[in-house]
């Protein structure tokens, strides 16, 4: 059964839970496989009559109305058991009759794996309408399985990580373990990695709040991880970050831009030519548009492969004077917008796309969640499956105890979602351009998770990375140091 035909039957019953209808022969031969396979199941009512619930609960009444003015010896508890047992299961009746629908003298009613059914192919239609039902089911449980096992895999990761990682806060630790997670080695080798590169970090920026987060973007792209590759690669990171100070005066925007740089693995001239281009073109916009870009959002562009030219201000100068608001800092407008102009989608298609996931993420906070709702839209074609997929992701995270929260489970979700994207990505491009650890994972296929922007894919995991830190993370924490949660976070 293809799955259109499949939702197509199951909202018609949904829509007339509690009436009769008729269906043609294509759709009583749906209803049989849906019969078959369990999402609908056929209610016996034995000739169930609403009027007869109505009768014992009037006859209840009247014997408890009898009953006061009687003594209590001579009062019926037996009778009165026995009327209230029976309108139980009146009332179950009802329910069920109410839930159901006549179909041909039958009545029938979509089960909780119907219903189930009907809640993973909605926001899924438009790409899986064709299909058949059973390869949506795999889809899901390959989707499934895939959280989980990432979603165990940090949880393992973080019991070694936790009682190391002292320095670092826990909340830190709880974001950190899913991008380590990416990395094919044991938890303990993946956390003594990251230990390691932490402290050789600590020694060129000290007490910076951003280091655990630097250091985790460097041990996701590592070829290996012994000490002389770690070393090797912070010394890269700290020449990059030292490189672009020189085009930007903001500390935290030259580590941005050293971090979307690092992947790259550019000489220093074209790494050079990157900054110069990225920082004139910042300029143009500030000049015509008069905010802040920060280095970081141009550069995002240029590293994609996109020409930094009149029509591109333009492009860019329309999403931000429509995403930028007062109480949104312009450092996260210019970063969202540059996401926006990099994706595959235009102009009011992509605006579209965007605004819905923002209404979703809005729920969660009063902060406005501009810079996830514009990665969202580097996965599925449908914004509604990226935003299940989500749902997902965050579901797991919170039974895998990853998390203290909802906006946690929400945060951690989403770095989780975007993350395994990559990955999955990986495996539908040249072997050059893949990380080392690509093989060593298993990964589902591409329409059901991954980014359509394949050229973002050499610098996704670390921009994903970067950008889930400056925005989710932070509206996380946030709430978390207002709103703690008064339990223990314990492993084992």
């Amino acid at each position: 059964m293809i799955c259109n035909d499949a939702l197509k039957l199951l909202t018609l019953m949904d829509e007339n839970r509690g009436k009769r209808i008729s269906l043609g022969s294509h759709d009583q031969s749906s209803l049989q496989e849906l019969e078959q396979n369990a999402y609908v199941s056929r209610i016996k009512l034995d000739d169930f009559d609403q009027r007869e619930l109505s009768r014992a609960k009037s006859e209840l009444i009247q014997l408890q109305n009898i009953g006061k003015e009687m003594q209590e010896h001579r009062y019926d508890v037996l009778k009165e058991q026995e009327l209230r047992n029976h309108i139980l299961t009146l009332s179950e009746l009802s329910a069920k009759k109410q839930r159901s629908v006549s179909i041909h003298g039958i009545d029938y009613s979509i089960t909780y794996k119907g219903k189930e059914l009907i809640e993973n192919l909605i926001p899924r239609i438009k790409r899986i309408g064709d299909k058949q039902i059973k390869e949506l089911e795999q889809e899901i449980s390959a989707l499934n399985d895939t959280f989980f096992s990432w979603a165990k895999r940090s949880f393992e990761i973080l019991e070694f990580l936790s009682p190391k990682a002292f320095q670092v806060d826990e909340i830190h630790c709880r974001s950190i373990v899913i991008g380590l997670s990416s990395r094919p080695e044991t938890p303990k080798e993946v956390s003594e990695a990251f230990i390691n590169c932490l402290e050789i970090i600590g020694d060129t920026m000290k007490d910076h709040d951003r280091i655990p987060f630097i250091a985790e973007c460097i041990i996701i792209s590592l070829k290996n991880l012994s000490k002389e590759s770690i070393s090797s690669e912070v010394s890269k990171f700290n020449e990059l970050r030292v490189l672009a100070g020189r085009y930007t005066s903001n500390y935290d925007d030259a580590i941005d831009c050293a971090l979307l740089l690092y992947p790259l693995n550019r000489s220093n001239s074209e790494n050079i030519r990157f900054l110069g281009s990225a920082l004139d073109f910042a300029r143009k916009l500030d000049s015509i548009i008069n905010f802040d870009i920060r280095l970081e959002a141009a550069l995002l562009i240029e590293i994609m492969g996109l020409e930094l030219n009149g029509g591109m201000a333009s492009k860019f100068q329309d999403f931000y004077e429509k995403i930028d608001t007062p109480q949104i800092h312009d450092r996260n407008s210019g970063i969202a917008a540059a996401l926006l102009v990099i994706g595959v989608f235009e102009g009011n298609q992509a605006y579209s796309r965007f605004t819905t996931a923002l209404e979703f993420f809005n729920r969660f906070s009063e902060e406005p969640m501009i810079i996830p709702s514009a990665m969202l839209l580097h996965l599925s074609p449908e914004i509604e499956e990226s935003l299940d997929m989500l749902r997902l992701a965050s579901s797991i995270i919170s039974r895998q105890k990853l998390s203290l929260g909802s906006i946690e489970s929400l945060s951690l979700g989403m770095k989780m979602l975007l993350q395994s994207s990559v990955i999955s990505s990986m495996i539908s491009i040249p072997s050059e351009l893949r990380t080392q650890y690509v093989l060593s994972r298993e990964i589902i296929p591409l329409q059901t998770l991954g980014i359509l922007s394949i050229s973002m894919l050499p610098v996704a995991l670390i921009a994903f990375t970067t950008f889930h830190e400056l925005s989710i993370h932070k509206i996380t924490f946030t709430d978390y140091s207002f709103h703690p949660v008064h339990t223990n976070f314990a492993y084992g």
